[in-house]
């Protein structure tokens, strides 16, 4: 959070308190008392390790997971961490995150603050210690990956689903792990030496460079994005990578030889997920297929003189009361309510999913008026029995 949260008053009046970029001895001693305090509390406590030659620190960032101590109350542990380490305010702008103002020199005139982010993890918790370590080297991690398909994200490692484009940003990608070994292990990085630490930021860069998938062009057009636009301007040592040492990177003979189609073929198989990837895609198509299918479904209905609400009563009758019984469509005596329940309508649709097949647009023509009368005394019975 760059130490600066509480910069501004609070909306219910709070002060605004500023808090003190902390050298590297005070940062020491903060560190060491949060975590001897929290580890009471929770089984896992860590301090992601900082950036090598750091000199000074805007805030402390802590993670934790697995709370052993009842609260009192029955209250959450989580939410009894500013009680814990004595905050004078605190913010919790998401279900797993506090950013507190904590007092470092108690007899300073005035109190001397400094700015710690505490997070809740889940399962994730060695791997989010991985990934905010060392600085920014989950942000160059990130750009590494991307033009294979990758994704290194707060959850784990995941693959881009190509042709998701219009679906929400979670369910573009697939899950591959979240084991930091296993990880460095498939993008071929050292974990002895990362295990062992970097006494200097070029010692850090060295070690990220030997990823096989280290691809010098990919950070001369990092800049696309209003996050990446972002962090050139607030993550010095993301910018410096970008602009002083990616450009003089060697040409990987590797990297030339790797293509997004392979590295996923590769992951699919390293992280042992090649039946699990198959069953998501057959999933996505399907889901496609759907939503084509009722595309020309109500193009059809609209050649009909019909309008957009009458079409749409339609469709809503037709994935209610139609079902399919060896690839034919029926209509039901009774609706099935429950969209995870319903049939789908993929196999209406021609062999090369141009158009709706001619038995299903003969068969939608005769029956769509069945069906919209049903739909229709559903929702007129409904209507009646909430009044």
């Amino acid at each position: 959070m760059g130490g600066k949260v509480f910069a501004q008053a609070g909306l219910n009046g709070e002060p605004a308190i500023e808090t003190l970029r902390m050298n590297s001895a005070t940062y020491q001693e903060l560190k060491n008392k949060t975590i001897d305090t929290l580890s009471a509390h929770f089984a896992k406590v860590a301090c992601p390790p900082e950036a090598p030659e750091k000199r000074d620190h805007g805030d402390l960032d802590i993670l934790l997971a697995d709370p052993i101590a009842i609260c009192p109350m029955g209250m959450d542990p989580f939410l009894h961490v500013p009680h814990l380490l004595e905050a004078k305010r605190s913010l919790h702008p998401c279900s797993d995150l506090f950013n507190l103002a904590v007092k470092i020199s108690p007899d300073a005139s005035p109190p001397v603050y400094a700015q710690i982010d505490v997070r809740l993890c889940g399962e994730n918790f060695a791997w989010l210690a991985f990934l905010q370590s060392c600085g920014d080297l989950g942000n160059i991690l990130g750009v590494t990956g991307r033009g294979y398909g990758l994704s290194f994200t707060d959850s784990g490692l995941h693959l881009r689903i190509d042709g998701t484009e219009k679906m929400d940003s979670k369910d573009r990608r697939f899950f591959l792990g979240n084991d930091p070994d296993k990880v460095m292990d498939f993008v071929g990085l050292d974990k002895a030496a990362y295990a062992n630490g970097f006494e200097t930021e070029m010692q850090l860069f060295e070690w990220i460079s030997q990823s096989r998938l280290m691809d010098k062009y990919a950070f001369a057009k990092c800049q696309e994005t209003a996050d990446e636009k972002r962090r050139m301007t607030t993550r010095p040592m993301f910018k410096r990578f970008v602009e002083e040492w990616a450009p003089d990177f060697p040409e990987s003979e590797a990297a030339e030889t790797l293509d997004r189609h392979q590295v996923r073929k590769q992951a699919l198989a390293f992280f042992d997920k090649r039946d699990e990837y198959a069953a998501r895609i057959y999933e996505i198509e399907l889901q496609q297929d759907e939503e084509l299918v009722f595309k020309y479904i109500k193009t059809l209905l609209m050649t009909k003189a019909m309008d957009k609400a009458k079409a749409n009563m339609v469709i809503r009758g037709l994935k209610r009361w139609v079902s399919f019984a060896g690839g034919r469509p029926r209509i039901s005596a009774s609706p099935e309510m429950e969209a995870s329940n319903q049939d789908y309508f993929a196999g209406m649709l021609s062999s090369d999913k141009s158009a709706l097949s001619t038995q299903a647009e003969v068969w939608l023509l005769a029956h769509y008026e069945e069906v919209r009368a049903k739909e229709r005394a559903r929702e007129r019975a409904a209507y009646h029995a909430r009044r």
